[in-house]
Order: structure tokens, then sequence, then C-alpha cells
């Protein structure tokens, strides 16, 4: 009976850890451009910088609890960016490359003169983006589902993977119902998307223990749907198409299976929190 407590506040805190990442991110957010409202123009970056701080606030609360936030050997890291998540790498490589060939070499002079500052923009906003959202995400929620519990089940593991990518997706399905045309179809199917991507991520996370490996590839993935955007946009623009959706859908497919076979396969010992290099 104890347990099954102790399970329910740790899925609530959980729970709660994502709309108190938002709200406070928003909160300060707010009072920033009231104090000084010129800074609406840069709201974007200034959004992402809150919740980057907040975020390493998270990271030294985690230390404070004596919570886990991982390894960060080359190893570790090489092995989740390059060997347990290679497919997924070299999707994002080959269309980041490509989609910056097609606008820097072939295309360039169909796009505006502050085309160059908004890429550098949205580059560093993917790096703070994926910066935060992996500490949340990952660090904060998996220490809460599973902290350093050396007696936790191979069940709750698989259970705490699952959670913890429902919360991912749920984090970004307002984003995805705010864009402009975005039909309801496709705002759920990329929350579903989303809610993969977090559980490939859990899984890895938990294998290697390196943050920075999910950190990489987070920022792979957005920036690779970033890169294809600003390429479709001027495909459609002169008459041409291009859909992604197919590709990402295909590559996540994949990648689910791996990540599902590298969970249960690993022993249990394997993939506990308490399992730092230090």
């Amino acid at each position: 009976m104890r347990d099954k407590i102790l399970d329910y506040k740790r899925y609530l805190a959980a729970f709660l850890i994502a709309p108190l990442f938002i709200i406070s991110g928003r909160l300060i957010l707010n009072i920033i451009l009231t104090v000084n409202p010129k800074l609406e123009e840069y709201s974007n970056i200034v959004g992402v910088v809150v919740a980057l701080v907040i975020g390493l606030i998270v990271v030294v609360i985690i230390l404070l609890c004596k919570g886990s936030i991982g390894r960060f050997t080359l190893k570790s890291y090489f092995s989740g960016v390059f060997f347990y998540m290679l497919p997924f790498t070299l999707f994002c490589l080959y269309h980041i490359l490509t989609s910056m060939k097609w606008i820097f070499i072939d295309n360039y002079e169909r796009y505006t003169e502050h085309f160059l500052g908004d890429f550098i923009t949205e580059l560093c906003i993917c790096i703070m983006v994926a910066i935060t959202e992996e500490i949340v995400c990952r660090c904060a929620v998996l220490n809460c589902l599973l902290g350093r519990d050396n007696d936790i089940s191979k069940k709750k593991i698989v259970a705490a993977c699952i959670y913890s990518a429902i919360l991912f997706g749920l984090i970004h399905m307002p984003g995805y119902f705010a864009e402009n045309g975005a039909s309801v179809a496709s705002a759920l199917w990329g929350t579903v998307l989303a809610c993969l991507g977090g559980y490939i991520f859990a899984v890895i996370y938990l294998k290697t223990k390196n943050i920075f490996s999910v950190m990489t590839l987070h920022f792979g993935w957005d920036f690779a749907l970033y890169c294809k955007a600003a390429m479709c946009k001027e495909r459609y623009r002169f008459g041409g198409s291009y859909n992604f959706t197919p590709y990402q859908t295909a590559i996540i497919v994949v990648m689910v299976i791996i990540a599902t076979i590298v969970l249960f396969k690993s022993e249990k010992e394997e993939l506990l929190l308490k399992d730092n290099c230090s």
C-alpha cells in the first residue's frame, strides 16, 4: 500500500512539473516585457532564455535533492547519438544538409535580406529549446518517477518512459494547435509524434545516462524541421511541392521499434538512474 502511495505522489509530481515550468516561464516573460516593452520584438528569444534559466534552476534542485543528472563521458555520448540512434541522426543530418544546400547554394536569391538573421536566430532557439526541454522532461520528470530507487521494477521503468513521453507530447500540444493554418488532425498528429519522440529520448537517456546525447538529438530534430519548413515555404510559393510528414513518421516509427528493443533487452540495472559515473 505504501509503495502505491509513493508511486501516486511520484506521478503527480511529474505531472505538475510541465505546467509549472510553462506557467513560471510565461509569467517571468510577461514581467520582463512589461518592464521593457521594446523587447517584444525579440519575445521568442527572451522566452527561450527565461526557460533556459528555469531549466538550470531545475538542475540545481535535482542536485540538492541528490537526484541524478547522468554521466558525461564521450563513450556514452557517442553510443547515444551514433549507435542506438544512428538512423535518427543520419535522417536529421541528411535533411539539414540537403535543405541548407537548397536554400544557401541553389536558391538563396529567393529569400529576403533578413533571412540569414532569422536563420541564425532560429538556430540559437533550437539549441536553447533542446537544452531546456531535455533538462525538464528527462532529468526532472524521470527523477520524479524513478528517483535513485534500487528496488524499482523493470515494469515501472517502462511505465516511466511511457508516462514521461505523454507529458512531453502534452507540453507541445498547445503549440501545434496555435500554428497558423493547422488543422485539428495535423495538430493531433504532431502531438502523437512528439509523444513518440519523447519515448525514444527517455529510453536513450536511461540507457546512456548522458543528457547531452538527447539534447543533441532533440536539437537535430527541431533544426531539421525548421530547415525543411524554410525550404518548403519557397518551394510552394514558386509552384513546387514537398510533404515532409511521411518521412518524419517513418523515421519515428523505426526509432520507436529500436528504442523498445533497447528498453526490453537491457537489464534493469542498466536503466536505473542510480547508475551514475563519477
